[in-house]
């Protein structure tokens, strides 16, 4: 990999995780705000509910292309010794494409969930 690569690469991922932790930290306070306007003065955070979902999306979004960049999903391994390598690297290619598909939905759905929350 060239050298620009490694640092498209390596400006991608501090830009996830830091969209990521970002997104974590205000659905955080946007919690925190919400629990003790509920119970403390009885009155909710307006929307706070509908903003929380959207940063938990966003929080997946931005978690889940650096997990399976960097190969650090969860893996069962009780099939590994069986499997000859070049049929692993087949069910790689195959599982990043179900992952592709899986996040397009996901996309969608998001999608369809900013229509509802617009009108």
């Amino acid at each position: 990999m060239s050298r620009r690569a490694v640092s498209v690469e390596r400006y991608c991922d501090a830009s996830l995780g830091f969209v990521a932790g970002a997104a974590l930290f205000a659905m955080m306070i946007l919690t925190f705000v919400d629990v003790v306007g509920r119970y403390a003065f009885s009155s909710p955070l307006r929307g706070g509910m509908e903003l929380i979902e959207v940063l938990l999306v966003l929080t997946i979004f931005a978690g889940l292309p650096l997990t399976a960049q960097h190969q650090e999903h969860i893996e069962i391994d009780v099939l590994a010794e069986r499997f000859p390598g070049w049929l692993w690297s087949v069910l790689g290619r195959i599982g990043n494409l179900a992952f592709a598909a899986g996040l397009a939905f996901a996309a969608q759905l998001l999608v369809q969930r900013a229509h509802q929350l617009q009108h």
